[in-house]
């Protein structure tokens, strides 16, 4: 039975060929260096999707290349992943809906859209910060909601948000969606799996190549609507010309270990590294959502 085509959702690719921006940035500095924010956004000069910083020190201007999937797989019925994308602000996030549980995709839906709608702040940890509040007041909204039927029920969904500005990194992430940067030739993973298997990894209990086939390995420790004492981790870090950053849910890092998202972030644009991974899902039986977003700084 031949694979279902890959439907992509904010597929959108913004170029980073060589233009004659400076003189564009430069008069753009100009007419905003009066205004009293000290940030303003430039969503496009000469085809480039911008971040555009104004501060005492002078102008620091970041260009993203950006892109995004997102696919049922082959044994899910609905797809409980949700992305956010929001690249004119330096901020993207992969929300996965519990489905073990009931409604993931309306938890998942409920991030991404607190997410997008963030008060407009440039300073990356600012920006952390009010994603961090904003995914603490869905986390009790979330409760509630499974409380309204007085039923014992879940409505949960992992979370990994990505941050950028100027050349400084942050990920924000509760659950086992996960943030990669490509960097030099080498995959670093930014965050850690909230999740039975590796707190067992951890103690030592457990080998790490033994994690992704265990049993229980979909067992997560932490989760936006599972608690109401969510605990939200936070890794730091910088941000380069030529970094690649990948954020991706379960469904593509339980089928695809390491080794193969390195080889297929290696080369190619970006449209073809996401529709590599994702035909990769796919021939490997694709048992869950699979949901990725490529930013290339």
């Amino acid at each position: 039975m031949p694979n279902p085509p890959t439907p992509r959702t904010s597929s959108s690719r913004h170029s980073r060929s060589t233009v004659p921006g400076g003189r564009a940035l430069f008069e753009y500095a100009l007419l905003m260096r009066d205004q009293p924010s000290r940030t303003a956004k430039l969503d496009r000069i000469n085809g480039l999707q911008m971040l555009v910083i104004l501060t005492s020190s002078g102008v620091h201007a970041m260009a993203f290349e950006c892109v995004s999937r997102t696919h049922v797989g082959l044994k899910r019925r609905v797809n409980e992943d949700s992305l956010m994308i929001r690249t004119e602000r330096g901020l993207w996030a992969v929300a996965d809906g519990m489905g073990g549980h009931e409604a993931g995709d309306v938890a998942s839906s409920k991030i991404s859209d607190a997410l997008q709608h963030l008060p407009i702040v440039y300073d990356v940890d600012e920006l952390i910060g009010s994603a961090a509040a904003s995914l603490q007041q869905v986390n009790h909204e979330l409760i509630q909601l499974a409380r309204g039927d007085g039923l014992p029920r879940t409505i949960g969904s992992t979370v990994v948000a990505l941050a950028i500005s100027g050349a400084e990194m942050r990920c924000l992430w509760a659950g086992d969606s996960r943030a990669y940067r490509w960097r030099g030739g080498k995959l670093v993973q930014l965050t850690r799996d909230h999740s039975l298997v590796q707190e067992l990894v951890n103690a030592g209990m457990l080998h790490p190549h033994e994690a992704q086939d265990h049993p229980q390995s979909n067992v997560v420790t932490r989760a936006v609507g599972v608690s109401e004492d969510l605990k939200l981790e936070v890794a730091t870090g910088d941000a380069r010309q030529g970094d690649l950053f990948l954020l991706a849910s379960d469904g593509l890092t339980r089928v695809v270990p390491d080794d193969d998202l390195a080889a297929e972030l290696e080369t190619g644009t970006l449209d073809a590294i996401a529709d590599r991974l994702v035909e990769l899902v796919l021939q490997r039986g694709a048992p869950d959502n699979v949901s990725l977003i490529l930013v290339r700084v």
